[in-house]
């Protein structure tokens, strides 16, 4: 509708143009309609260039007041947040340089704790402010909604909370993020689960950002949230489960992961295995190594290096056999996995570079050299 707007707008006034100014002049239809068109665009490119000059000379000069008052502002802030009642005096100034009173408050809330930062809560409450944060999160600009979630993410208020389950529908992939985060902060039990649903649907890179921080509470989404998705029979949020799995790199205790690994599906056995050195529980070393001679070569590779990275030395025969595999990759993945194992392995593939088939004797030499300067290029 703006669109068509702003359209009939343009059309109008080159028409006037046209029909006021040059065609008087200009007899010729084609060349005043011409000139029309370009005084209008003239005309045009002036008057924004000058607005914008305008705007920018406005906006130094606000900036240059605010940071004259900033020292003050932030010292009101201080005195507020240590008891005193400074609300009319920073409403005051709220009025007249609201963003010098936003971005101060917002470096308050974000290094305060306790009552001190309570007290400025609820400050940036009684001023309106949480309401016009949560005003501007339903912008259509993507910054304005971003700085909105990043103001409103110090605020610890009910209405926040609103605003960042919302936003985690947003098509903007940092502020759903962002949303993602804030609900994760606030260290409530419902809100954590809520970000781990939502992190299973997301693309790998917006996931493997809230697995970080969903982290911290691994254990508690190890009791229920991740034995049900792992146990729901659905692929894609399968994978996704394990993926976060993987992407923490520290010991859960799910046993589900031990059962994927028999699944028959290829690529949910080759990312349970690729999960499983981080899953604690009983029997998963047997089943490893029990993947190490499967049909898929994409299971094999994430076999070997599941035994490697767990050290199993039950899996050493297999690893041995493994280096003249067919698939190259699974071959590199069994020798490196051989050179964690200590002694017995190195000694191994240093009697394969000696006496081994070509190609095995040439993937045993690069993980011993590798084994030699601390690499353990896994992935």
């Amino acid at each position: 509708m703006s669109t068509a707007l702003v359209t009939a707008a343009y059309g109008i006034l080159i028409w006037a143009a046209n029909r006021f100014v040059t065609a008087p002049h200009f007899p010729q239809r084609g060349l005043s309609v011409t000139l029309a068109f370009t005084g209008v665009q003239f005309v045009l490119a002036a008057i924004i260039l000058s607005g914008a000059l305008v705007s920018r000379t406005l906006t130094l000069l606000l900036m240059r007041r605010g940071m004259k008052v900033a020292p003050e502002i932030q010292s009101c802030l201080a005195a507020h947040a240590n008891g005193e009642n400074r609300r009319k005096r920073l409403a005051l100034f709220l009025r007249r340089y609201p963003e010098v009173v936003e971005t101060s408050l917002f470096a308050f809330l974000s290094s305060l704790r306790g009552m001190e930062r309570e007290r400025l809560q609820k400050l940036a409450a009684d001023l309106g402010l949480v309401a016009s944060w949560t005003k501007r999160s339903r912008s259509r600009r993507v910054s304005k909604r971003r700085r909105a979630l990043e103001l409103l993410a110090v605020t610890g208020s009910p209405e926040a909370m609103g605003v960042f389950r919302r936003a985690l529908d947003d098509r903007d992939e940092w502020l759903r993020v962002m949303a993602s985060r804030a609900l994760v902060a606030g260290g409530n039990v419902r809100e954590v689960h809520r970000s781990f649903e939502f992190a299973l649907r997301q693309t790998p890179a917006v996931r493997s950002l809230v697995a970080e921080d969903l982290k911290p509470h691994m254990q508690i989404l190890a009791a229920r949230a991740l034995p049900q998705v792992l146990r729901s029979g659905d692929k894609s949020l399968v994978l996704a489960a394990l993926d976060i799995i993987w992407g923490w790199g520290r010991a859960v205790p799910v046993a589900e992961v031990s059962g994927l690994i028999d699944s028959g599906d290829a690529i949910v056995r080759a990312v349970a295995l690729r999960a499983a050195p981080y899953a604690s529980t009983d029997g998963i070393n047997g089943k490893i190594v029990s993947r190490i001679s499967d049909e898929a070569p994409l299971v094999r590779r994430a076999a070997a290096v599941a035994a490697g990275k767990r050290r199993i030395e039950e899996a050493i025969p297999q690893l041995l056999a493994r280096l003249q595999d067919s698939d190259e990759r699974v071959a590199v993945a069994a020798a490196r996995a051989l050179a964690t194992m200590g002694e017995p392995g190195l000694a191994l593939l240093e009697k394969e570079v000696v006496m081994g088939a070509p190609d095995a004797a040439s993937v045993a030499l690069e993980a011993l050299e590798k084994a030699r300067i601390g690499r353990t290029d896994w992935e």
